[in-house]
């Protein structure tokens, strides 16, 4: 049976980058939905919030997974 080794994809800097703007981009999402639902915004209006919160996830797990 083989083990499977993960080789990392990318450098410590990169790493460093990608986690960079994934936190930040979570906490611009973050603080757009606070403002959205003290604004009253309706909620179809609050599914864009989609794209921040997805852009900083995808941040944070390539730095995660190194790749």
């Amino acid at each position: 049976m083989r083990s499977i080794t993960s080789v990392p994809n990318i450098g410590t800097r990169q790493r460093r980058a990608r986690r960079l703007v994934g936190v930040a981009t979570l906490l611009i999402g973050m603080g757009s939905l606070a403002a959205f639902m003290s604004l009253g915004a309706p909620r179809i209006a609050r599914l864009i919030l989609f794209v921040p919160f997805w852009i900083g996830m995808l941040g944070v797990l390539q730095d995660r997974e190194k790749t």
